[in-house]
């Protein structure tokens, strides 16, 4: 949600105006007619970069070859991030609906998916198969936190637009979740402008801290060792397709 805020601000980059518009893979039967519709406007038809941003392409079955299809010169970017704490953030945001009533152990020792989301050097290789080298930029979310202003430069030069473009959603951070149940409720009351609004104030951390569980970000010992079990040879893989030291990611 920071990188979709961050890329619309770009005078030179047109994004459509729903973030996630999941046509590749959960409405690719409503055609490419429908999909085009999104990116209709004149300000598409001026921008050196069109796009959008669905994370769920890179691992739902038949995306990215339906996306090759569509366009093989495609641009990818792809953020990576350390596949423990994917499952746990991953958790948490579904523990209001999708997972309510079970625990983390339970999830990840039953929900192949939430695994298979997180090996992230097999779905790159996919896309390396499908897509020109040059045309994916693999990025990490440990940048994206880190080192922010450096990673848009990143990608604007991988669009071909201005790189010295400074969006004033750079410090800010968009996507937290802020009492998850209750935003549930909201948005079954069509008040989704509501959450917004409040993500975006102060008043997000003060909430958050005040809500937020001692052992939030606590993953027990044999959990963290059945994840790390799983994971660690997808990280050596990753590690080694992008040059990189991933090692924080298996302590």
């Amino acid at each position: 949600t920071w990188l979709y805020n961050c890329l619309k601000e770009h005078p030179d980059i047109y994004l459509s105006e729903k973030k996630e518009l999941h046509f590749f893979d959960l409405k690719f039967d409503l055609g490419i007619d429908w999909y085009l519709e999104n990116f209709a406007s004149e300000k598409a038809n001026y921008a050196d970069a069109c796009g959008e941003i669905t994370p769920n392409y890179y691992q739902y079955p038949m995306a990215l070859e339906r996306i090759a299809a569509f366009n093989r010169d495609m641009k990818i970017i792809y953020v990576v991030r350390n596949p423990i704490d994917r499952a746990y953030s991953h958790y948490q945001l579904f523990i209001g609906n999708h997972f309510k009533g079970k625990s983390f152990s339970e999830i990840i020792r039953t929900n192949a998916n939430i695994i298979d989301l997180g090996m992230q050097a097999k779905h790159l290789q996919k896309m390396q198969h499908l897509f020109k080298e040059q045309n994916i930029l693999v990025l990490t979310y440990d940048e994206l936190c880190d080192k922010p202003q450096q990673l848009l430069v990143k990608v604007f030069q991988f669009l071909n637009v201005d790189p010295q473009f400074i969006p004033t959603s750079l410090k800010t951070r968009i996507n937290r979740v802020v009492l998850p149940n209750l935003q549930q409720l909201l948005i079954k009351m069509k008040l989704a402008w509501l959450i917004t609004l409040v993500k975006r104030s102060f008043l997000a951390e003060i909430i958050k801290k005040l809500v937020k569980p001692k052992n939030i970000n606590y993953i027990n010992a044999k959990d963290k060792e059945y994840l790390q079990s799983k994971f660690n040879n997808d990280i050596d893989e990753l590690e080694a397709m992008l040059g990189i030291d991933l090692q924080h990611w298996q302590v």
